[in-house]
C-alpha cells in the first residue's frame, strides 16, 4: 500500500494540503491530526526506490521541500510524540540534497543538536538517524560541529553506555565516526582521519578528542576483562544473547572509532593531554557506517 500511495500525485498533494491547513492549529483534535499526517508522510517517504523506476512523488520537487517546511516547527514542540514524528520524517527527507540545503537555511542542524539533550530515547534515536545522513554532507559536518554537536554526542555516548543501550550507543558512535574526519569542503567528500588534504578542517577540539578517547578506552578495557572472565560453555537467555550481540557490534565499532580518534590532528591552542591516550590492538575489519 505504501508504494502505491508513493506513486500517487493525488495522495501526495492531499498530504501537503492537509499539512498546509492544519500545521498551525492548536486544538487537541488538530494536533492529533497533524501527528497522523506527519506519520503518513514519514511512512510514504520511506520508499526511496519504487518498482519500474517510478519516482516517489513526496521525494520530488516541489513537495520534497514544501513538506519539510511544515514539519520543521514540530522539532521544537513540547509534545514528545510530535518531535519523534518530525525527526523520523527528516530521517527520510534528509537523503535529498535540496532538503539538506533547506535544513541549513532553516537552522534545522541547530535544532537537532539541541534535541541531543532530550530525555526521550525515541527522540534521541530519531535525531541521530537524521545526523547519519547529514554527516555525509560537508556543509552539515561543519555546522553540526559549530553547534556543539560533537560535545553533545560525546555526552550522549557516555549516558547511553551507562544505560547499556547498545543500539542507540552504536548509532551515536557511527555519527561520531563520520564526524571524526578531516574534511575538504571544496571537494565535499570526507577523508580518513589523519590524511592530508589542502583546505581541510578538524571538527574535534583536543579536549573533545581526549574525552571521547577516555570513554571508549574505559569501555574497551572493561570489555576485554569481561572476555577474559567469560565461560565459553555457558549460554544465556535469548534476550541476554541478543544484548551480547549488540554489545559486540558496538565494541567492534568503538575500537575503530578509537583508532580514528588517535589519528586526529590536534588544535595547537588546546591544552596538552591528548598524548596520554595509547593505541589499542589492531581494529577489526571495516564496519559499514
Amino acid at each position: 500500500a505504501g508504494e502505491t500511495i508513493a506513486k500517487s500525485d493525488t495522495a501526495a498533494e492531499a498530504l501537503l494540503a492537509l499539512l498546509e491547513k492544519h500545521h498551525n492549529s492548536e486544538t487537541g483534535e488538530s494536533e492529533e491530526l497533524v501527528l497522523n499526517i506527519v506519520g503518513a508522510v514519514t511512512n510514504v517517504s520511506f520508499y526511496a526506490a519504487l518498482p519500474d523506476q517510478e519516482a516517489n512523488r513526496l521525494l520530488q520537487p516541489p513537495l520534497s521541500t514544501s513538506l519539510p517546511q511544515y514539519i520543521t516547527p514540530l522539532l521544537l514542540s513540547p509534545n514528545t510524540e510530535a518531535v519523534v514524528e518530525a525527526a523520523r520524517a527528516f530521517g527520510n527527507f534528509s537523503r535529498l540534497p535540496e532538503v539538506r540545503s533547506y535544513m541549513i537555511s532553516a537552522r534545522v542542524d541547530e535544532m537537532l543538536c539541541l534535541l541531543l539533550d532530550h530525555s526521550d530515547r525515541d527522540v534521541l534515536y530519531s535525531v541521530c538517524g537524521v545526523m547519519m545522513n547529514l554527516t555525509a554532507d560537508a556543509l552539515h559536518l561543519k555546522l553540526l560541529a559549530d553547534s556543539d554537536g560533537v560535545g553533545k554526542l560525546i555526552e550522549l555516548l557516555d549516558r547511553c553506555l551507562g544505560d547499556t543501550d547498545f543500539p542507540l550507543t552504536t548509532l551515536v558512535c557511527k555519527v561520531l565516526y563520520n564526524m571524526c574526519v578531516r574534511l575538504d569542503p571544496a571537494a565535499d567528500a570526507p577523508q580518513e582521519a589523519g590524511s592530508d588534504s589542502g583546505g581541510s578542517e578538524v571538527l574535534f577540539t583536543q579536549s573533545e578528542a581526549v574525552e571521547l578517547g577516555a570513554i571508549l578506552k574505559g569501555f574497551l578495557d572493561k570489555q576485554g576483562r569481561k572476555g577474559d572472565q567469560a565461560n565459553s560453555g555457558e549460554t544465556g537467555t535469548a534476550a541476554e544473547e541478543e544484548e551480547a550481540l549488540e554489545e559486540a557490534e558496538f565494541a567492534s565499532l568503538a575500537q575503530r572509532l578509537m583508532d580514528a580518534v588517535l589519528a586526529l590532528p590536534m588544535h595547537e591552542e588546546e591544552p596538552s593531554g591528548y598524548g596520554d591516550l595509547e593505541p589499542l590492538d589492531q581494529p577489526p575489519d571495516d564496519i559499514n557506517c
